[in-house]
């Protein structure tokens, strides 16, 4: 299964390659650095934030919720007229925010857990 799995992403990889080089007319590696932060943190967020009782379990509908709320984020800030690297700084915010977040709420669920089954 992991596999397979490993598999679709290679392909689907390659294809977003394919057609970010066709939109660019250029094939070149640097071509989509700013790509880099905002999927991480969508992935991070989708898997942790949005299903954090079952980390690290894969969440698509977390990280399809979580790459859209970054979207959002990206755009408004386009809009503000940010530059470049402040959206990047923001972004990155953004993920320390949310293992924080993530790190505080698994703490206190284990918390809660381990006195529930102390009290049985």
């Amino acid at each position: 299964v992991r596999f397979i799995a490993y598999l679709i992403s290679g392909i689907l990889i390659g294809l977003a390659g394919i057609i970010t080089a066709s939109m660019y007319s250029v094939a070149s590696v640097g071509t989509t650095d700013g790509y880099a932060t905002p999927i991480l943190i969508a992935t991070f967020l989708g898997a942790s934030f949005l299903r954090g009782d079952q980390l690290p379990l894969p969440n698509p509908k977390g990280t399809a919720l979580s790459a859209v709320i970054l979207a959002i984020l990206a755009n408004g800030l386009t809009m503000l007229g940010v530059p470049f690297y402040s959206k990047q700084i923001i972004q990155g915010g953004v993920l320390v925010f949310t293992v924080i977040a993530v790190s505080i709420l698994m703490n206190r669920r284990r918390a809660i857990e381990a006195t529930t089954n102390s009290k049985a």
